[in-house]
Formats: C-alpha cells, sequence, structure tokens
C-alpha cells in the first residue's frame, strides 16, 4: 500500500456505490471494473475503518461479483502482480478488527477465482489465507475454509512455484501453524506441506525439513490417531523422496517414533508405521541396514504381533477360522498375502453361485489395506533388505510363534515364514527339512485358515523344493519333499472349504511351474487332481482351477501332448464352456485355459477342437457389434480372438476345415477387428496375431482372388497402417498400440511368405458396380512389391533403433521388424535393397551397412529357427542384392552378415540351411575376396573354424 495515493473523488463514488441499492451498484461495478487499476479502491475499502462494516464487506462482494462474471478481467488482475501484492497488503493492514469480518466467504472465493485464472499468482494469496488462519478474529469454520483452500492450491501450484521468493516464508508458515494441536486443521496443513515434499525439487522445502520432521514428531504424540497416522505417513513419504537430505541422528528419531507407533493399539496408527519400513527399505538408503539393525530385536516380535489375526478378520473370516470343514465360499485367502512379492494369474473372473451362503461377503481385498497384511509386507521388505543376516534375529520370535499353542499365534508365525521365504532363503536353508515337514502337518490342520496359509507358505519355498529333481552336479536334497509336497498340494485342492481349495490352486500352480521341465513324472497326478477337482469345486473358484490348468499346460508344454491326459482336462472343461457359454457369464478365463491346453496338447488335442473353435467363434460373432460401436470393454472379443489364434497356431494346415467353415468368412471379421477406425488396440493386436497364424497355416483363408469382397488388400492395408511410427513405437511408445503395431508387421511378414510377387489385374473385378465402389473406399495392395514400397523404409529405419534406445519392451519390435523386412526380402531382394539404401541416407554402401548392421543385431537373438532360417535367408539375398549393384559397398554389408554367421556357428545356433544359403549367396561374388580381406583376422578365423567357411 506503500506509495499509492487513492483519489478522493473516486473514494467518494465508491462509498456511496457501497450503500446504495443493488440496481445501481451493478450498473456501477460494471463500469468502474473496466479498469483493473480500480481493484486498488475496492481492497482499499475493506480496511477503510471509517466505513461501516457493511460497506467493507460489500467491498469484498463487489470483488467477487466482478471476477466471478467476467473471465477476461479476472484474469487480467491475476497477472498483475503488483495488485495481487497491494491485495495482500491490504489484508495486512487490518489489525484483526475482531468487528470486520474480512476473511468471509466472499473473500476466501476471491482468492479462489484468481487462482483458478493464474496460477503464479499463488504465492501472495496463500500468504494471505495463511494470515487468515493466524488472525484472533477468525472462526474455526473460517479457518478450515481457509486450509482447505491452501491444501488445494498447493496441490496445483506446486510445479510453478516451487522456486518462488515467497516460498520460505510460506514453507515456514505451513509448518509453524498455531493450530497443531487441532487434528482438523492440522491435517490439511500437513497435507499441504507434503505437497511441497512430493516436488523433491522445492528448495524452500529442502531447507526446512529438519524444522518440519522435528513438527511431525512433536505432533505423533497427539491423541487423534487419524493425525498420528498423517505423521506417519508424512514420515515416510520425506524418507522416500528426500531421504538423502534427512541426517543420522534425526533419522534415528524417525525411527523410534515408527517404533513406538507401530506398537500402537490403533490398528491405524499401527498400519500407518508399518507402511514405512516398505518405503524405507525401498528406497535405497544404504543407511537402512545399520540405523534399523538397531532396532530389529524389539521390531521383528511387534510385526509379527501385527500380522495376527483381529477380532474383526475372525469375524469377517468366520468359516475359515472354525475347526471344522463347511461347504460355503470363505473370503479368497490369495488377497490376504498381497505382501508376497509374487503374484496369481492376472484373470480372475468367476461365476458366484447363487446358494453360496457367503455370496454377500466379497473378495478379502475388498476388506483394504489392513494391519496385518502391512505388516507382512514390511517384513517381506525387511528381509528382502537383511537377507540372510535377518535369521538370527527372527528365529527366536518366529520359533515361539510356530511352537504356541494358541492358533492365531501359530497361523501369524506361518505368514511370516512366508513372508521372509524369499529374502532369506539362504539362511533358512539349514532348517527347511525340518519347516517343510512342519507345513506338512498344517496342511491337515482342523481350522481351514490354517491349512491355506501353510500351502501359500509351503509354495513361497518352491525353489527350494524342486531343487531336488534338478539334473545338475551340485548338492540336492532328498526328492521326496517335492513328491509329498506335489501330492499335498493336489489333496488340498480337493478340500471342501473354498478358502483351503482356492489357496491350494495357487500354491499348486506355483510349484508347478517351479517344477518347469522336471514336472514330466508327476504330470499324471497333477492332471488327474484338476479332474477331480473339476467335479467338486465351487463355480467361485472355477477362476482358480482355470488358472491351475494354464500354468500346468505352460510348464509341461509338449508333454502334455498325450491322448490319456488331454482327456482328463477337456472333458470337465468342455462341461464347463456349455455351462458359462448357457449362462452367458464372462468366459474370457475358461477361454484363456482353453487356449493354453491346445497349444501344448498339439495334435492331441485336435478331437476336441471342433467344439472349442464353434464356442470361440460364437462369441466372436456375437461381440462383433460392440466392435464396431467402439465398446470400452473388449475383453471378451480378444479373449476370442486369442482361442481362435491359439487353435491355428496348434493345429496348423488341420485348423483348415474349421476355418474353411466358418460363416461369414473368418477374414471379413478379422478385417473389421484389424481396422483403426473401429477397434480398439488389444482388439487389434490379437486379431494380426490370428492373421498371421491363419495366413501361415492356410493362406488361402485370408486371400481368394476370385471372392467378392476381396479381404486381402483391406488387411494389408490395416497393416500397413499400424507401420507408420514403428520407430516412433520401438523408442518411445507403450501399452496396446505398441503392441498392435508389432503384431501387424510380424503378419506382413507371414502374408508375404505368400503373396504374389507383383498384381497383374485389379483386385476385384469391375463386373459389380456396388462392389466396386466398396472396393475402392477400401483400396490397398495385394502383392509383396506394393508392401515393399509402402513399408520397407519404415522397416530399415526401425531396424537401425539400437536396444538401448528402446523402452517397455520395444526391442521386440524391432526383432519383428527385422524378420518381416527379410521375409520380403526373400521375395524381393531388389526392391528391399533400393528401399534399404534410400532409408540409410548415405551413398556408396555408407547407408546400407548402417541397415544391415542392425538388422544383423536385431535378429541375433531369435530363439525360433524357422525364423532365424528365414530372416538368415532374405537377409542374404538382399546383401547379395546390394553387392551386384554397388560393389563398393559389399565390405561394410558383408562384415556384420559374416559375424552373425560366425557367432550361430559357434554356438551351434546355425542351421546347416543358413551356410549353405550364406555360400551359396555370397561366395560367388566377384568382389568376395576384397571384401574378406578386409576383415579382422578373428573373424576370418571364427568363420573358417566355426562355420567351416573357406575364407
Amino acid at each position: 500500500m506503500e506509495g499509492w495515493q487513492p483519489d478522493p473523488h473516486v473514494q467518494e463514488e465508491l462509498a456511496e456505490a457501497l450503500s446504495a441499492e443493488n440496481s445501481e451498484q451493478i450498473a456501477f461495478i460494471n463500469k468502474f471494473t473496466q479498469d483493473v487499476d480500480n481493484f486498488r479502491y475496492l481492497f482499499f475499502a475493506m480496511v477503510r475503518p471509517e466505513l461501516p462494516i457493511v460497506a467493507r464487506n460489500a467491498a469484498s462482494g463487489f470483488i467477487l461479483y466482478a471476477i466471478r462474471g467476467n473471465n477476461q478481467i479476472a484474469l487480467n488482475l491475476a497477472q498483475r502482480s503488483d495488485l495481487v501484492l497491494f491485495f495482500r497488503q491490504c489484508i495486512y493492514a487490518d489489525h484483526g478488527d475482531k468487528d470486520l469480518s474480512i476473511a468471509n466467504a466472499a473473500t476466501i472465493s476471491v482468492i479462489r477465482l484468481l487462482v483458478q485464472r493464474e496460477i503464479k499468482c499463488a504465492p501472495d494469496l496463500l500468504l494471505v489465507l495463511l494470515y487468515f488462519t493466524g488472525c484472533p478474529s477468525t472462526s474455526i469454520g473460517t479457518a478450515l475454509d481457509c486450509w482447505t483452500l491452501i491444501r488445494v492450491i498447493c496441490d496445483q501450484a506446486v510445479p510453478v512455484i516451487s522456486e518462488h521468493p515467497l516460498m520460505n516464508e510460506i514453507i515456514v508458515a505451513l509448518i509453524q501453524h498455531k493450530d497443531h494441536d487441532n487434528p482438523d486443521l492440522s491435517t490439511p496443513a500437513i497435507q499441504s506441506v507434503n505437497c511441497f515434499v512430493m516436488a523433491m525439487s522445492c528448495p524452500a522445502m529442502v531447507q526446512n525439513i529438519p524444522g518440519y520432521i522435528n513438527r511431525l514428531i512433536q505432533q505423533s504424540h497427539c491423541p487423534d490417531g487419524q493425525l498420528v497416522s498423517l505423521v506417519c505417513e508424512s514420515v515416510a513419504l520425506i524418507t522416500e523422496k528426500l531421504h538423502k537430505k534427512i541426517a543420522d541422528d534425526l533419522l534415528d528419531k524417525i525411527i523410534s517414533v515408527i517404533m513406538r507407533c507401530c506398537d500402537a493399539t490403533d490398528n491405524a496408527v499401527a498400519r500407518s508405521a508399518c507402511e514405512f519400513w516398505i518405503t524405507f527399505a525401498d528406497c535405497g538408503d544404504e543407511r537402512f541396514y545399520d540405523l534399523v539393525g538397531l532396532h530389529l530385536e524389539q521390531l521383528l516380535p511387534i510385526l509379527l504381533k501385527n500380522m495376527s489375526l483381529t477380532e474383526d478378520d475372525m469375524k469377517a473370516r468366520r468359516f475359515a477360522v472354525e475347526a471344522k470343514d463347511t461347504p460355503e465360499t470363505a473370503l479368497a485367502f490369495r488377497s490376504d498375502i498381497q505382501a508376497s512379492t509374487e503374484r496369481p494369474h492376472p484373470h480372475r473372473s468367476s461365476t458366484e453361485d447363487d446358494d453360496d451362503d457367503d455370496a454377500d461377503l466379497a473378495d478379502d481385498s475388498n476388506m483394504g489395506w489392513n494391519l496385518r497384511k502391512c505388516a507382512a509386507a514390511s517384513l517381506d521388505a525387511i528381509a528382502s533388505a537383511f537377507g540372510d543376516q535377518l535369521v538370527p534375529h527372527l528365529l527366536p520370535p518366529l520359533k515361539a510363534a510356530l511352537s504356541s499353542d494358541d492358533w492365531i499365534q501359530r497361523e501369524a508365525g506361518i505368514l511370516a515364514l512366508g513372508a521372509v521365504a524369499v529374502g532369506c532363503a539362504r539362511g533358512l536353508e539349514v532348517y527347511l527339512g525340518e519347516l517343510v515337514k512342519f507345513l506338512w502337518v498344517c496342511l491337515g490342520d482342523p481350522r481351514p485358515i490354517i491349512r491355506a496359509m501353510a500351502s501359500w507358505t509351503l509354495s513361497r519355498f518352491s525353489q527350494w523344493i524342486v531343487h531336488g529333481l534338478a539334473i545338475n552336479n551340485g548338492p540336492r536334497q532328498d526328492p521326496h519333499y517335492f513328491d509329498h509336497s506335489l501330492c499335498r498340494l493336489a489333496e488340498l485342492v480337493l478340500d471342501k472349504n473354498s478358502e483351503v481349495s482356492r489357496s491350494a490352486c495357487t500354491a499348486l500352480a506355483t510349484l508347478v511351474e517351479a517344477a518347469g521341465d522336471a514336472l514330466g513324472p508327476h504330470l499324471s497326478t497333477v492332471v488327474h487332481s484338476v479332474n477331480a477337482a473339476f467335479g467338486q469345486i465351487l463355480d467361485s473358484n472355477v477362476g482358480f482351477l482355470c488358472d491351475l490348468v494354464v500354468t500346468l499346460a505352460d510348464a509341461a508344454g509338449g508333454k502334455l501332448n498325450n491322448r490319456d491326459y488331454v482327456p482328463l482336462l477337456m472333458q470337465p472343461l468342455l462341461v464347463q464352456l456349455d455351462r458359462q457359454l448357457a449362462a452367458r457369464s464372462d468366459i474370457s478365463v475358461l477361454f484363456d485355459c482353453l487356449r493354453s491346453v491346445a497349444l501344448a496338447a498339439g495334435a492331441s488335442f485336435k478331437p476336441f477342437a471342433g467344439r472349442v473353435w464353434a464356442a470361440g467363434w460364437r462369441v466372436l460373432v456375437g461381440e462383433m457389434p460392440n466392435v464396431q460401436a467402439g465398446s470400452s470393454d473388449m475383453s471378451l472379443t480378444v479373449a476370442a480372438l486369442d482361442l481362435l489364434q491359439g487353435l491355428v497356431q496348434s493345429l496348423g494346415a488341420d485348423a483348415a476345415e474349421w476355418v474353411d467353415g466358418c460363416a461369414p468368412p473368418l477374414a471379413s471379421l478379422i478385417a473389421e477387428c484389424t481396422d483403426p477406425r473401429m477397434a480398439q488396440a488389444d482388439v487389434r493386436q490379437s486379431a494380426f496375431a490370428l492373421l498371421g497364424d491363419v495366413a501361415g497355416a492356410h493362406y488361402s483363408a485370408v486371400d481368394r482372388p476370385q471372392q467378392r469382397p476381396r479381404y486381402l488388400p483391406r488387411l494389408v492395408a490395416h497393416a500397413l497402417a499400424h507401420t507408420r511410427d514403428l520407430a516412433f513405437l520401438a523408442r518411445r511408445g507403450g501399452g496396446a498400440d505398441k503392441s498392435a503395431a508389432n503384431n501387424a508387421v510380424w503378419a506382413l511378414g507371414v502374408l508375404a511368405q505368400h503373396m504374389p510377387p507383383r498384381s497383374s489385374s485389379s483386385a476385384v473385378e469391375q463386373d459389380d458396380a456396388e462392389e466396386d465402389e466398396k472396393d475402392e473406399e477400401e483400396e490397398g495392395v495385394a502383392d509383396v512389391t506394393g508392401v515393399v514400397a509402402a513399408v520397407c523404409g519404415e522397416l530399415a529405419r526401425t531396424v537401425c533403433v539400437g536396444r538401448d534406445e528402446c523402452q517397455s519392451g520395444g526391442w521386440v519390435v524391432v526383432e519383428n521388424a527385422a524378420v518381416t523386412m527379410a521375409r520380403l526380402g526373400a521375395a524381393c531382394p531388389a526392391a528391399v535393397a533400393e528401399a534399404a539404401w534410400g532409408s540409410g541416407g548415405g551413398e556408396g554402401g555408407v547407408g546400407v551397412a548402417r541397415v544391415v548392421a542392425g538388422w544383423c543385431g536385431a535378429v541375433r537373438g531369435l530363439k525360433e529357427r524357422d525364423e532365424m532360417e528365414s530372416a538368415t535367408s532374405g537377409m542374404l539375398r538382399v546383401v547379395r542384392e546390394t553387392a551386384t549393384t554397388s560393389g563398393s559397398g559389399l565390405v561394410s554389408c558383408l562384415q556384420p552378415v559374416c559375424e552373425l554367421i560366425a557367432g550361430w556357428a559357434a554356438d551351434e545356433a546355425a542351421p546347416n540351411a543358413t551356410r549353405d544359403e550364406f555360400q551359396a549367396r555370397l561366395l560367388g561374388a566377384e568382389r568376395w575376396e576384397a571384401a574378406v580381406a578386409g576383415f579382422p583376422e578373428s573373424l576370418t578365423l571364427s568363420l573358417q573354424d566355426d562355420a567351416h567357411i573357406d575364407c
């Protein structure tokens, strides 16, 4: 306010307006506020002592009316830092007159509107609000309104104002607010400071961290549980974001406070405190080991105590804790141990049994992130950080819990044992023989929850259990541990208690997955157990059992191609298929299960393929209206496409009878599902995978030149549309769009192996005018030459992307681009060579060398021998073509190819056909000797000794 001299005439005119009738006031204020500088008079009027209280409060109402009714005026005002500062100074000029309600609702609304228009004015306005909270005349209600608005402003403004000159003053005021003993006012104050902690880049916040931590420690003694929980969460946040700025002595104080809060009788406080250990362990601070290590003897018993079932837990899970078996569905145990690092299969849909006594009780995950889960997660994190060094500290309380006569403590001990199974694996190894036998006993405990917990904990030691099956020269324990564990878990899948059955399914899946190839001799046991379980399990657990079958199929692989095993799995699965189709329930999980069995069973699946194909086709046709409408939930469409793709991949040409029998034609539905204008990315991803497999196994299903309409041009056009930004997707893209593009590129490569080299006529005869008009709209290429011209430049740019440049699985895109480019090269080497030359960006073979080098780097890691074969053959054709058209580029093109061939030969990975192709394509080149002369000696020797190529 200093330096500003108001015009007495304007002041008098404003004073009259403040006391006038409403209609006159509106006309005046509309004209008066056209000049944004006049807001100074309105601000000043709020604090003029000679004006009546009504007039002074009316001034703030004038301001609110003006900026609420005209966005431009509000923006102009908010952008004038001198006017915002003047507003703050006017507020400060009020000396807390208890009869003057400057901090009224209208004034707070003015601040809110100004910040909405221009966030940069937030620092001055935050100080105004903080001033209000400290005024003696401010009521609790008004102070709460101020703090709420402060919290909102801080949340929105932090990125903009973090380095503002006023930030230190604001941070200090937030930390030292006078109402720190009032939880209603302290909560938004702490939340506001945490906004700046989250930003991590606010110098004022870093400078005031010690003061903030000391204030939090002081507030941790507050009797209000919600406030203390927030204090613990705030300390964890500071530790996560700014742990390097915390001194050792202050960090030790924090640990002491957290230790005290972990042992609180208030479960919410104890849970928030337990979360600190997870955060601290994950932040990577080297001091964690030393500082927390001093408190382990006190901390571990507290965590074990917090893992015990509470009265609320036991009420919610009444059937699981009773020492008898009941046929009802209890809560899913799996979510109760989310503390563990493993996770179940992603699909968890199931059909609830209408007669289920517990159908009204949701999955345990709906109970929220409770103390029990949090304590287990904390112990897991600590075990991962300390490793085997934790075992000596853990054994006394763990042994006491496991040997307790109190079943609640014993169950908590079993949970704790599972929580540390991964982090302390080696340290516990000497005790595991005894512990595993103890868990076998627990699998027969009369209390269902003990059986369920024991099965999960047993699965956490799967790697140790299956080690006895490993074929190596190292020490092995008795394979009896695996045999007995497998049998006991298989029996438990048939448990009458639903919760135990669920837990046994997930535990058995974990054990089966760990066994992998060694599962073969034990496959019959699991298959028969699954067959029996489908006859007894409730509908609510079918999803878990299907996940077990998926894991079994993935682990067994080709060993499941057995005419005895497949019927045992398929008979109950087909019963479920008919039931779920009739009920019109979500069948996605079952489709996923059937696909896995088909892929593993191979030819043995053929007797069942007809019914499964019909079910998948029926669902896909029924979902097409949703695809065309762009529905948000396409999970069922994706599941149907994936099922059909799995059948084609498994049966190959034998799937032709079902593919040809589709009505409407399969290619027409694939064309709709690959259309980027309609289908979602995940649908397109699955549809392109199906297209590639169908094209490889039964090409005529996607291209019959005499068929009207002809679908191949549309399919190729849709695939090409996904390749426009392929190099970008490999580097930066993520999610379903990248996956759809990846599958589109792969499908193009498969099509290229079968498409004609050049189209000699129009895609559709001109004898049907309506068909012609439609085909013009869907115009596209149907020959390899056209595909090369459209896509090869982008493929060449993509294969030049380095592995270190790729994010989120982008390297797979590069590999598929290289394979597709090679397959195009096998069909049209001259066209691909020309495209690669143009995309390389150089002359004299320099550009081509870059593309070929990237190409070789991309295919070097291929694991599928057929892809390796086709990629190398096509690449050699293109290199040969390049050598013919530009001999000067031969050395630069040839060396990375020779390095690839030599590397594969050294690893015995290169097929003989690849070596034969190499010699046939390149050794006859006129410049071969000159090219080889430029190779490093080590490469020449490797070609001679490993690849048996005469150089």
